[in-house]
């Protein structure tokens, strides 16, 4: 008895054999968009996050050298007008 083996090809894309006879999984052109999309999006919200982070404690750094500079008028006070 003899066994007959699966025709396989030479993907061209990645040099390794395929199986003809299984089907393709192939995914669709532009699949993967979805995931670079979600990746942007959440680079753009932690850049924009640790600017104003960066923003706040320069702001916080100041009055706390204006304070141990021995000031008392470090923090301007908004009075309302009457």
């Amino acid at each position: 008895m003899q066994q007959t083996l699966p025709q396989a090809t030479l993907d061209p894309r990645t040099g390794c054999l395929m199986d003809k006879s299984a089907p393709q999984n192939d995914p669709e052109p532009g699949g993967s968009r979805r995931g670079a999309l979600a990746g942007l999006v959440i680079v753009v919200v932690l850049l924009v996050v640790g600017l104003w982070l960066a923003h706040e404690l320069r702001s916080a750094s100041k009055i706390q050298d204006c304070v141990m500079s021995g000031r008392s008028n470090c923090e301007p006070i908004d009075v309302p007008a009457r």
